[in-house]
């Protein structure tokens, strides 16, 4: 259920699709231009509009480098980062 939540919260993004792997809800970025601190703070404001806690089984991926203080700034709100 809070896959569909954040599907909806991402519906106009084409860069960001949305999976769930097991226990895990994946947040998916495909674009190729790199990750700031920006973006972060825009993806963090759509998953607590959309009412999905943060909490455990958030992981972001990123075909694009993320900066530093973007990847310290999720990891705080309790989003796990891969890239």
């Amino acid at each position: 259920m809070p896959e569909i939540k954040l599907r909806e919260a991402f519906l106009k993004s084409k860069s960001i699709q949305i999976k769930r792997e097991g226990d895990r809800i994946i947040i998916e970025n495909n674009r190729k231009s790199r990750f700031i601190m920006k973006d972060a703070k825009s993806l963090v404001d759509k998953i607590e509009n959309s009412g999905v806690q943060m909490d455990k089984g958030l992981v972001f991926r990123s075909r694009s480098p993320v900066c530093g203080k973007s990847k310290r700034f999720l990891s705080e709100k309790g989003v796990d980062v891969e890239s």
